[in-house]
């Protein structure tokens, strides 16, 4: 059953935007290129309240994309409201996300910490549309916070009452949703796996392309994960990302060292990328 197989994760991070409408700037343009327009229905300026090169604010930043970005890595999308996290790995999830979490909640400090030097360039760079009000939420309690809320899949307990016949025909109907629903996430399963075979065709393909250790060590995490999408244990699917996998055995040495291994590797991934246009196919039947 689908519920006991995966779970709904929904990530919400809450964060200072760092801009702030600017009126004076709309009626600028409208002013300065003769518009007919009024300035709400011509256009909208928006001013940067923080330089976007400075220090902390790019680690912050930085810190938010990672929390983000390991959220949509361990989980696969569905529907409105969260997304599909596999039950094999939520203990990783939780354990990624809340090291994540604490590293965006730890820059959000130290970037609030230096509020006085960043009012103090942004009122010599932004000049006369320096407005101080405008950082009035920048150091707020609420200013920056995430959460991870879960929720079961669906289930059938709403058919309390229904008569055996009744119940069995309903219990069938919800199985063929919830594979449908689930056959649903492979597009995505392919995508993945495409992208990365892509890149290792690429490289391989050309014999004077530096090879970085990112490139096999991505392989290596997408044969890992992959597996714990494949919630119905379809074998088709099994099989291509088992193929997949074996990718990993590769080094950034063997390949940056050996022509031998470089041309193996380069056929191999051509060889997945083929049996992965065969599952593409079959999803599209």
């Amino acid at each position: 059953m689908l519920e006991q197989l995966a779970v709904i994760a929904n990530l919400t991070v809450h964060s200072w935007t760092a801009r702030a409408h600017e009126r004076r700037g709309d009626d600028a343009v409208v002013d300065a290129y003769d518009c007919g327009g009024t300035p709400g229905a011509v256009g909208r300026y928006t001013k940067r309240l923080v330089d976007h090169t400075y220090h902390t604010y790019k680690v912050l930043v930085r810190s938010i994309g990672a929390l983000r970005a390991a959220h949509r890595t361990m989980t696969l999308p569905w529907g409105e409201g969260g997304r599909l996290l596999p039950a094999s790995l939520l203990e990783d999830y939780k354990r990624d996300t809340e090291r994540l979490g604490d590293y965006f909640l730890e820059s959000a400090r130290v970037f609030q910490g230096g509020s006085k030097f960043i009012k103090a360039e942004a009122a010599q760079r932004l000049g006369r549309i320096y407005v101080e009000a405008d950082y009035d939420g920048m150091t707020a309690p609420d200013a920056f916070s995430w959460a991870v809320t879960y929720t079961p899949v669906p289930t059938d307990d709403f058919r309390v009452g229904m008569s055996a016949g009744m119940r069995k025909t309903m219990m069938e109907s919800v199985r063929r949703v919830e594979r449908e629903a689930v056959a649903g996430v492979v597009p995505e399963i392919v995508e993945r796996m495409a992208a990365a075979l892509q890149r290792v065709v690429t490289v391989t393909g050309d014999p004077e392309a530096r090879v970085y250790q990112s490139l096999l060590e991505n392989v290596r995490t997408l044969g890992e994960l992959l597996p714990n999408f494949n919630l119905l244990g379809d074998p088709r699917v099994a099989a291509v990302i088992a193929d997949f996998a074996c990718l990993g055995a590769y080094t950034k040495d063997d390949i940056q060292s050996s022509v031998v291994a470089r041309q193996q590797c380069n056929a191999q991934a051509l060889q997945v990328m083929e049996r992965l246009k065969g599952v593409g196919q079959w999803l599209n039947t």
